[in-house]
């Protein structure tokens, strides 16, 4: 996608935020795109486990790291560190790609997250359990264990209505 972007000749993608992303290597589909110093403007990775959040430092010392729990509310916390100009007050999006991948309320994540600063592309999980038309979503609850079981996420279905 990113190189077909840029093949149509828009600006190649240098911006990104990453919620939950692990090691910021493995079975991350940012990693391509974050992987080169020289092909990032300015990226923020965020991580609650703390031992993917120290192999993360490690393998892309370049790439903005907090290390937190993120929830609806904590998304407050998250977007204080974008830069001015990728928060919302402009008619386009700046920030380029925000990627969310948590295993819990992702779709409460991005619809916070969202309604702070906009996004050129979104990437996120789909639970595939729950085909469309069904809309289906984990929502943020303090109870909710971790690992959490199945179904987790949200449904195709419920992010496009969201989107």
């Amino acid at each position: 996608l990113a190189k077909r972007w840029a093949q149509q000749g828009n600006a190649p993608l240098e911006s990104f935020v990453n919620l939950g992303a692990k090691d910021g290597l493995s079975d991350d589909p940012l990693q391509t795109l974050v992987q080169d110093a020289t092909a990032v403007a300015w990226a923020l990775a965020v991580e609650m486990n703390p031992e993917a959040c120290q192999r993360h430092r490690a393998n892309l010392p370049h790439v903005q790291l907090l290390c937190m729990k993120i929830t609806p509310a904590s998304i407050a916390t998250i977007v204080e560190h974008l830069p001015p100009h990728l928060l919302h007050g402009q008619e386009q999006p700046a920030l380029d790609l925000l990627k969310v991948d948590l295993d819990a309320s992702d779709c409460d994540v991005l619809e916070a997250f969202l309604s702070r600063a906009k996004a050129k592309f979104v990437v996120t999980e789909v639970f595939d359990g729950i085909p469309p038309p069904i809309r289906f979503a984990l929502h943020y609850s303090e109870d909710i264990t971790w690992p959490p079981q199945p179904p987790w996420g949200c449904s195709l279905s419920y992010q496009v209505h969201m989107l």
